[in-house]
């Protein structure tokens, strides 16, 4: 199955791990006190959920908790989502070079199902979201912010790796640039389309 180019997905739209871990991105902010109305319609009655909201390549995305019933907890999912101007609890941080992984346990009896964010300098997590334990009877929603791994709070990063996050970031930006100039592009050329559709039609 192709991975879903969660990039261009409209709010609302579920985003497997599997979709996330096929590439790298930027990590721009966090914030854990916005439960976005999407969530609020899938759990059940007035329960208080956990949620991770993050900021990669401009897109927020949020990571939600399922209560269940109290003992046992998992990921409700990924989704993105459109987050409101001036919500409070969001966090902004230097824009990190991030890798997505999937920690899918230790290969023996336990069982994870869990996102991974590692800085790319440190190889450190800096972010985790998912269920720990999921083939357990009793499983656990996992959240994590680990700040103390991003490189830009240690004190030293060469100036190599300067450089070289420097770059990465001109080639991404240009990337998305191109990308929106392709999808402008292709969507004036259907509205051409159209257009010539309705006058001839008309």
């Amino acid at each position: 199955m192709t991975p879903l180019n969660w990039r261009s997905a409209l709010p609302g739209t579920d985003v497997s791990i599997q979709d996330l871990v096929t590439g790298h991105a930027m990590l721009m902010a966090i914030n854990t006190s916005y439960v976005p109305p999407e969530w609020k319609r899938e759990i059940r009655g007035d329960e208080t959920v956990e949620v991770m909201n993050f900021l990669v390549d401009g897109v927020w995305l949020s990571a939600c908790q399922n209560p269940d019933d109290g003992y046992r907890s998992s990921m409700q999912g990924i989704k993105v989502i459109d987050m409101p101007k001036g919500v409070s609890g969001t966090t902004r941080i230097t824009a990190t070079n991030v890798r997505f992984m999937h920690d899918t346990g230790d290969g023996g009896r336990r069982v994870n199902d869990v996102l991974v964010l590692l800085d790319e300098i440190t190889e450190q997590p800096v972010l985790a979201v998912g269920t720990t334990d999921a083939d357990d009877y009793y499983p656990c929603w996992l959240a994590q912010w680990a700040p103390e791994n991003l490189a830009s709070n240690r004190a030293l990063v060469s100036s190599e790796d300067k450089e070289r996050i420097k770059k990465e970031r001109y080639e991404r930006k240009a990337w998305r640039d191109q990308m929106k100039a392709e999808s402008a592009k292709v969507q004036q050329e259907r509205n051409e389309q159209l257009s010539q559709i309705g006058w001839a039609t008309w």
